[in-house]
């Protein structure tokens, strides 16, 4: 994958990534909505920042194309 990352200031830091992305779900079932191979692209993007010297905020949420799978951490 492809990124930026940058500081925000002397706490904080963001990313984010893009490239290719694989799926393959080998369900025996028939009607199930996740079957087969897909590819197509994925973007992540990550927040952080540090509260002070013993806590840290993150966030950190990604997308792909295939099969539309998204996720989201904090």
């Amino acid at each position: 994958m492809l990124g930026y990352q940058k500081r925000l200031d002397p706490y904080g830091m963001v990313s984010v990534f893009v490239g290719p992305s694989f799926e393959k779900h080998d369900n025996p079932d028939p009607s199930a909505d996740m079957r087969g191979t897909e590819v197509g692209a994925k973007i992540t993007a990550d927040y952080s920042v540090t509260i002070d010297r013993n806590y840290q905020l993150s966030v950190q949420g990604s997308y792909a194309t295939p099969f539309s799978t998204y996720s989201l951490l904090g």
